[in-house]
């Protein structure tokens, strides 16, 4: 059964968790699909372990529709959000046009990150043209100066929380919110009628988001609020490792 945003309501409506993972290729997408996560984010965090780069905002459009059209074709059947990559809505009409493209690739929808008025009324105007959104709360990647933890003062958390409630009145499918304490992500999940799904958020938002690379343990460097369920980098080097001995023995047995 194909997810749509009225899967994602009534999972809120019955207090049943939402799983969101990132996917950006074949390999990553049919994972989770074939783990029966409900939504993929088609990432813009590819930048960093796709792409090689050090920031989130040194990917671009051309980069996220390739990982877009690969995930949809490869998970016909989950809720898939794109990314917006920095700098996509630098003008109504860029951030028109760049959604536009997102759903042509196949996404369900578009997530932007929310740090200034340029953003919010981008967000707006993509609802107002009846494009379905998602949006970035807390701690937001591509315009960060640190990775501290979002509203840790009373006033950062009030300031925090009436941003989710003018982000519902825009009736998003979706909000991520990252990085911020527990009593925060719950209490949005309590304001905003659309599934609120937490990375470092806390247990008690309506569902929880990770990067692939982190909970497989294949980055080198997780942050401290993404357990890791394996460590996948570790056993895929011993891999790589033993097909190099086997080589250079010229092919013997790798019968132990």
């Amino acid at each position: 059964m194909k997810q749509t945003r009225e899967t994602l309501l009534e999972m809120k409506r019955s207090g049943t968790p939402i799983a969101m993972v990132t996917a950006y290729d074949r390999l990553s997408a049919e994972l989770a699909r074939a783990a029966g996560v409900e939504m993929i984010l088609v990432g813009d965090s590819a930048a960093n372990v796709i792409y090689g780069h050090a920031a989130t905002p040194q990917i671009g459009m051309k980069e996220m529709l390739l990982c877009a059209e690969t995930v949809r074709r490869c998970a016909p059947d989950v809720y898939v959000a794109a990314d917006f990559p920095f700098g996509a809505d630098e003008s109504p009409r860029a951030a028109l046009a760049n959604a536009r493209r997102f759903l042509e690739a196949g996404a369900d929808s578009v997530k932007i990150e929310l740090p200034d008025e340029r953003a919010w009324n981008a967000l707006a105007l993509l609802r107002d043209a009846g494009i379905p959104v998602v949006g970035h709360l807390g701690l937001l990647p591509q315009t960060a100066a640190s990775r501290r933890q979002c509203a840790r003062t009373e006033e950062e958390a009030d300031a925090l929380r009436a941003a989710g409630r003018r982000l519902d009145a825009l009736d998003p499918d979706a909000v991520v919110v990252e990085h911020v304490p527990d009593d925060v992500g719950a209490s949005l999940a309590e304001i905003c009628r659309a599934p609120v799904v937490g990375i470092g958020a806390g247990r008690r938002t309506d569902g929880q988001v990770l990067v692939f690379h982190d909970l497989l343990g294949l980055s080198e460097k997780s942050p401290p609020f993404a357990p890791r369920f394996v460590e996948g980098r570790a056993l895929l080097a011993e891999g790589m490792a033993e097909y190099v001995r086997w080589v250079k023995s010229r092919g013997a047995s790798l019968d132990k």
